[in-house]
């Protein structure tokens, strides 16, 4: 690439999602052991999960979202989309949603994450701007738990950018996308106590399952055993978030238990 071409390159205003992937940095111990075979064997499990998270994702964000970019590196994930593209913010979240549910489901994986918009360049070479700072800023430094957090900023400029439209069809559109968001049990966006909105990947994946009345509840007692089964005290806090989102579930299904229901 000519430095001419370097010269031409200029931000755009996009949205933008960091993402990182929670326990790789452990799988990845896993493959530096004094036994070669059980590192062989590591290492092709961890080539195996990297390879099918990334598969997965890129079917969720390509089938939903148009003009879509993604990047991985190491643990990290990033994923934008032009600020102005329509329903893009509520087709980014259901994707997420849909990667989130299902690569705990499939694999037992946790991400955390943030979303934002900004300044941005995202190229196959470059990747960097404003907006990827602030990203990794939430992912990093605020979205703490197992939770793709929405930068309070991004919602703010979509309720303002409602106000300010004239357009009926436009006005329409947009309420439209936001009532996705946030109305309704099964509301893609949930508020949390830290006043951060996260994608609701624990509850609101059940109306996406093919056979919610039998996946549902597998998939509440799978997330409900990371916090039985865990024994590390830097994780401790991370699981009894996702405990505390899912009671009510997990004391209906007990109530079934108690009762012969099942």
């Amino acid at each position: 690439m000519s430095e001419d071409t370097l010269v031409n390159f200029e931000y755009e205003e996009r949205i933008i999602a960091f993402i990182d992937i929670l326990g790789f940095k452990a799988l990845i111990e896993e493959t530096n052991t004094n036994s070669q075979e059980n590192n062989n064997e590591a290492i092709a499990k961890l080539i195996s999960i990297y390879r099918n998270i990334k598969r997965l994702l890129l079917k969720q964000v390509e089938e939903l979202i148009e003009e879509v970019k993604v990047t991985s590196f190491s643990d990290c994930l990033v994923i934008s989309l032009p600020v102005n593209q329509k329903d893009g913010l509520f087709d980014l979240a259901l994707a997420l949603l849909h990667f989130q549910g299902e690569i705990f489901n499939k694999f037992n994986v946790l991400i955390r994450g943030g979303i934002t918009h900004g300044k941005l360049i995202h190229q196959d070479d470059f990747l960097f701007g404003p907006a990827m700072n602030r990203a990794y800023e939430l992912e990093s430094q605020f979205a703490k738990n197992p939770r793709i957090i929405i930068d309070p900023d991004l919602l703010n400029a979509k309720f303002q950018y409602l106000k300010n439209q004239t357009d009926p069809e436009e006005i329409d559109e947009l309420k439209n996308e936001l009532e996705s968001l946030f109305e309704g049990d099964f509301s893609i966006l949930k508020h949390d106590q830290d006043d951060y909105y996260y994608i609701d990947y624990l509850i609101t994946f059940q109306a996406e399952m093919d056979d919610p009345e039998i996946d549902f509840p597998k998939y509440i007692r799978q997330l409900e055993s990371l916090e039985l089964s865990n024994n590390e005290p830097s994780l401790a806090s991370k699981f009894a978030w996702i405990t505390e989102k899912i009671t009510h579930q997990i004391n209906y299904l007990d109530s079934l238990s108690l009762d012969g229901s099942t």
